[in-house]
């Protein structure tokens, strides 16, 4: 099974060039929304105020 290793080996490497090619801003977005997903528990950010009272 010498061939076993390449997959996540790819995985790993088509990761690491998409997070080179982005832009700090399209970074920043991204780990904004997967910090208010983790703080939240996947609900809607508790950040943002629903509205009305």
């Amino acid at each position: 099974m010498p061939a076993r290793p390449v997959v996540p080996v790819l995985a790993v490497a088509a990761l690491a060039y998409v997070l080179v090619e982005q832009s700090a801003l399209d970074l920043g977005i991204t780990a904004g929304v997967l910090w208010c997903r983790r703080c939240t528990g996947g609900a809607t950010c508790g950040a943002v105020p629903s509205g009305g009272s």
